[in-house]
């Protein structure tokens, strides 16, 4: 043996050694027993034993610690329960287990503890899933929070600049975004915060004071874009053809107001919130036309004639951001790192090849996200770690077969190796370590936000084995599974452009494109496709299919799939990487840097950015993608005087010249005599006369200050 140990194997010994002795132990006595892994002064010593319990703890390992009496009366003596530390046998049966690989695989986390569950679920990584969700689960304040949700405690955090203490009633993810809904003891009251706002680490400190109260609906609690437009006035809106089934799916079909023969709609909407409903107006630019009441018309026709003239267009000087405002690091991916890091993927690695006994090198470092260079040296050190006196029975079970069971006494250390790296491992008897641990809050979290996602999916068997699996998971989590909620909005055609992709079938379609003039398309595209990917972003669906037109893969919504049949021709599957990353559409040629002000940054945050920072004075700088100067000069448009051009001045007259096409479609209005008239809403008439063409009678609107939606969490 050495003289001293490695950090990684220390930790291990450590462990090995207060999960196997049956009474708890004094750091004399572990200094006895490990001698070459605590060497040196007493003080010495203590140190570095506290840093290993530390971050043994960190990693979830109980740690229990009690002071004894009798002739050690006032020394401390560690221990692990092990009832605490390993994880039950969840008895998963076959199909269970290919259900929640196909679950995981189709739902991504987005980060580690997803993985590391599905391991020590005895699981493995599944590739080449044609449905793919993204629930983005990887901010550094979830951990807190997840725990906080899921065992009743308490968190602090900073947001909008001022410390809060929340007492977590739950977590929704909707649009791609996570919220935070609890009671906020600053403000005395119950409020919602959006995760990815919270300023740096989320921290818990203690039980919860207030609990969740009885029959509490998350997805009530947390307002929707509709809601958020306000309450009280009532709007007529008159869409196209190619927008009206989003509007209608968005408001609902009880807010139409009235049909037009070319698919065109007209739809009461809320805007009680003049500047929310205006933003959410403009999405459409000219596409979409206020026909009253005659107050907000003018409101809407004033700000574009402010923005059209030039008078509202703010210019900032292109100089260095303030404050670094990027994005927060990802949590590390699978495979081996730092000490605390290696142990913890070899806790995991462990009981996941006793559960196999024998796995090729190669296939086990492929799922581990390891070369099998490095998971032989790590193996190698683990099979030195057990318990004294380190005899056969005492020691982590497991060692390499080199490749071909070839003899290598004769090969020098680079044959040596490359054998073992072609070899395989066998680990058959699960004495030390060979349990996994207890799954994290985190990691709870993550399956129940997962296994909840993929069982409100079209098609999911509500009885099947992914539901036995949620009834299984459910139960380790208590009753924290109500506080965890996932909003899923599946778009009509969803589940038959999975099955196509899952199938190979070609499908016609006919697909409408918001935009057809400005895309070089048709009002009615019909074309054939064959789907190879569905995913989910931001709330919106997609398929990427071989497109028969243009001889292309390309990438297509699927609500804006009109209609769909099945052709019965079939071609061989081909599963590709979905996008939905952060890196989707980041391929554009172009690109904008922008500043917005500090209650507008909600409007380019969704979007894929180069290089996003804060200013000293809250407002966001950020680079964008820019994948067409329409979808630039919508942007512009719908923020007004709050968002700005840096550069570059090809795009200096974008927003005046959006803001002017839009006003040409009130001046020339397609508002029709004909239109029937407005149904009643909350005991008000809205307007239904033609109002283009007259001047505002001396309202000057567009000059407020644009907040286009109330901050969460205040």
């Amino acid at each position: 043996m050495p003289a001293a140990k490695s950090n990684t194997e220390r930790l291990l010994n450590l462990l090995a050694l207060l999960t196997h002795r049956s009474r708890p132990l004094t750091l004399r006595e572990i200094r006895r027993e490990l001698s070459d892994c605590y060497p040196g002064s007493d003080q010495a010593a203590r140190a570095k034993f506290e840093r290993d319990k530390s971050v043994l703890r960190s990693l979830g390992v109980p740690i229990q610690t009690v002071v004894l009496g009798g002739d050690h009366a006032g020394e401390s003596a560690y221990s692990v329960d092990r009832r605490e530390y390993e994880l039950a046998d969840l008895r998963l049966g076959a199909d269970e287990q290919d259900a929640l690989q196909l679950a995981l695989a189709t739902v991504r986390i987005g980060a580690r503890a997803g993985t590391e569950a599905l391991w020590k679920l005895g699981g493995e990584r599944l590739l080449g899933t044609t449905t793919s969700v993204d629930l983005t689960i990887g901010d550094d304040a979830l951990d807190a929070l997840s725990d906080g949700v899921l065992r009743q405690q308490a968190v602090r955090f900073r947001y909008h600049g001022e410390q809060r203490s929340v007492d977590p009633f739950g977590l929704l993810c909707r649009g791609g975004r996570w919220y935070l809904v609890g009671h906020d003891h600053l403000r005395g009251d119950q409020r919602v915060f959006r995760v990815d706002r919270i300023e740096g680490r989320a921290d818990v400190t203690g039980p919860s004071r207030v609990p969740r109260p009885a029959g509490l609906d998350l997805a009530r609690a947390v307002k929707t874009d509709k809601e958020l437009l306000g309450e009280g006035t009532i709007a007529r809106v008159f869409v196209d053809a190619e927008l009206a089934p989003t509007v209608e799916r968005e408001m609902g079909s009880r807010a139409v107001l009235a049909r037009h023969r070319d698919g065109a709609a007209e739809f009461s909407v809320p805007c009680g919130n003049l500047d929310a409903f205006r933003t959410w107006l403009l999405a459409m630019v000219h596409r979409a036309e206020v026909v009253g009441p005659a107050d907000v018309r003018a409101h809407v026709v004033a700000w574009l004639e402010e923005l059209a003239s030039g008078r509202g267009r703010r210019t900032v000087a292109p100089s260095p951001p303030s404050r670094n405002a990027a994005p927060k690091a990802a949590r590390r991916p699978p495979g081996p790192a730092g000490s605390g890091d290696r142990v913890a993927t070899l806790l995991v690695l462990i009981p996941w090849l006793v559960r196999r006994k024998h796995v090729r090198v190669r296939d086990a470092a492929a799922e581990f996200g390891a070369s099998p260079e490095q998971l032989v040296r790590d193996l190698q050190l683990v099979g030195l770690c057990g318990v004294p006196p380190y005899t056969p029975d005492l020691l982590v079970d497991v060692w390499i077969e080199p490749e071909d069971g070839t003899d290598l006494d004769d090969a020098d250390e680079a044959e040596f190796q490359r054998r073992l790296a072609n070899g395989t491992i066998h680990a058959e008897v699960p004495t030390i370590l060979g349990r996994p641990a207890r799954l994290t809050a985190a990691e709870l979290f993550g399956l129940v936000a997962m296994l909840k996602t993929a069982l409100a999916l079209p098609g999911a068997d509500a009885g099947g084995p992914l539901a036995r699996v949620y009834d299984k998971i459910a139960r380790l989590a208590g009753g924290g599974t109500s506080g965890v909620e996932v909003d899923v909005v599946a778009p009509p055609h969803l589940a038959a452009v999975r099955a196509a992709a899952e199938s190979g079938e070609r499908l016609r379609i006919d697909y409408r494109k918001p935009f057809p003039s400005l895309q070089g398309a048709r009002r009615a595209d019909a074309r054939t496709i064959v789907p190879r990917a569905v995913f989910e972003r931001a709330g919106n669906w997609y398929v990427t299919a071989d497109d028969d037109r243009s001889g292309e893969r390309r990438d297509f919504r699927v609500d804006r799939i009109a209609t769909l049949a099945g052709t019965g021709e079939f071609v061989q599957v081909e599963p590709v990487v979905p996008h939905g990353g952060s890196e989707w559409f980041l391929d554009a040629e172009s690109e904008a840097t922008v500043v917005v002000a500090p209650g507008l940054r909600w409007l380019v945050e969704p979007y894929p950015y180069r290089d996003r920072s804060v200013l000293a004075d809250g407002s966001m700088r950020v680079t964008l993608a820019v994948s067409s100067d329409h979808w630039l000069g919508r942007l512009l448009v719908r923020g007004g005087r709050s968002i700005a051009l840096v550069s570059p001045s090809k795009y200096a007259g974008l927003q005046a010249a959006t803001a002017r096409e839009v006003l040409a479609r009130y001046a020339g209005s397609r508002t029709r005599a004909t239109r029937p008239a407005a149904k009643k809403t909350a005991g008000k008439k809205t307007a239904g006369k033609k109002t283009a063409g007259k001047k505002t009678a001396g309202k000057k609107t567009a000059g407020k200050k644009t907040v286009a939606k109330p901050r969460t969490g205040r």
